[in-house]
């Protein structure tokens, strides 16, 4: 499963702290290996450009949508390789 912190966004009167900490509980989720499972990816690595957000600021435009998917997928292709999984145990 994988996780996602909160996506960078040039909002002024959003709740900062709020976004803030969220994003801190789930690196501690990840970081505490109490699930099995869990990756974490940053948001700024999906969304890394705020010229890809809307005139509000916080949400992405259709462009910044596209790039977010192609981000998302490029951190999902090579996190789901046969490679990256390589040195987990599998069952014989």
């Amino acid at each position: 499963m994988f996780l996602v912190t909160v996506y960078p966004n040039l909002s002024e009167a959003g709740p900062a702290a709020a976004q803030d900490r969220f994003s801190e509980i789930l690196r501690e989720l990840v970081a505490s290996d109490r699930w099995q499972g869990l990756s974490l990816i940053e948001g700024g690595t999906i969304l890394d450009d705020p010229g890809d957000l809307t005139a509000d600021y916080i949400h992405p435009s259709d462009y910044g949508h596209a790039r977010m998917g192609y981000h998302l997928g490029q951190v999902l292709k090579t996190s789901l390789s046969p490679t990256a999984s390589s040195n987990a145990q599998r069952p014989e």
